[in-house]
Formats: structure tokens, sequence, C-alpha cells
């Protein structure tokens, strides 16, 4: 299996390898089998949805950059590099599907549960009675989207602004 994003990664038997694309440098080899990765928008966090688990790890792009000008400049060997990921949380549910908004992972567990994390901490959003799929927030009309089968949809509203506040509460940037 072959992932995109920010780096793209091929699966193996019992890990995933993440390369360079410009270069096709091997960034790191991470001994999980994800069935899904998902990145953010602006690269900084990624989420390997395994079969009863997932990793959501911090990407160090400044780290990841640094490794390839000296594996390119030749002044170190293309083993990888230790640093360019760590383990931000981890949370221990079967996931469905989820995506980013912004650093906040919105999914859908395998109970039809709808859930978002921010930092370690989970907050629930609904509990669906019928198999609906998430697919997709929008912003600037503050809802979360679902489809079923049939192609009914469904939307929950949450409040962008509320999501915002919680990550400042969490972060202690209240002014």
């Amino acid at each position: 299996k072959v992932y995109g994003g920010y780096l793209f990664a091929i699966q193996h038997e019992d890990s995933i390898t993440f390369y360079d694309y410009e270069n096709t440098i091997m960034i790191r080899t991470i001994e999980v089998v994800p069935v899904n990765i998902v990145w953010n928008d602006n690269k900084s966090l990624i989420a390997l949805i395994c079969e009863d688990e997932t990793y959501i790890l911090k990407v160090n792009i400044d780290v990841i950059e640094k490794y390839i000008e000296s594996v390119i400049e030749g002044d170190i060997n293309d083993d990888g590099c230790e640093n360019s990921f760590e383990v931000y949380y981890s949370i221990n549910d079967k996931i469905i599907n989820g995506f980013f908004v912004d650093d906040v992972f919105i999914y859908q567990t395998s109970k039809n549960k709808i859930n978002y994390a921010l930092n370690d901490k989970i907050f629930p959003i609904t509990t669906l009675g019928n198999k609906y799929y998430l697919i997709g927030y929008l912003k600037t009309l503050d809802r979360l989207f679902l489809m079923n089968k049939q192609f009914q949809l469904i939307s929950f509203k949450l409040p962008y602004a509320f999501i915002q506040y919680q990550i400042a509460i969490i972060n202690n940037n209240i002014t």
C-alpha cells in the first residue's frame, strides 16, 4: 500500500516507511501497520489509523528538512531520521475514518460514535443510530457532514469558534 501527504509512505508487512518525494530519501520506518494515514493541512500532524488504535504524531518538519539536506550533501547516511516524528497522543478505539480540522482530529468509531480529539482529550459530538459515514467539515458553515450509502446527507453544528476556544483552554492561551 502507498500513501500520499507531505511525505509518501510505503506499507510493509509489519511497518510503514516514509520517504521524501523529491529525492526519495528514506525518512523513517515506524513499526505499526496502519489501515489509513491522515495528514493535517499544515503538515504538522499525522494520524496513523491502525486496527484497534490510532497514533497522532507530531511531524518535525525542520528536522526532516535538515536531515534531507545532510543526506544530499553526503554528511550522513540515508539510515533514517529518528526525530522526524514524535508521538503526540494515541486513541484507543477502532476508528473507521477521520480527518483534521487544523490540529483537531475528528473521527468516527466502529460503534458509530463521532468524536474529536484535542491534544490527548477526547470530546463526543454524537452517536449515530444509522450507518452514516463522516465526509467532511465546512468551517464557513460550522457544519460537520455525514452521508449514508443511499446518499442521504446529514449535518451537525460544530462551531469552529468553540473548537478554537477549547484549544485555547487546553493550551492555557486565554487572555
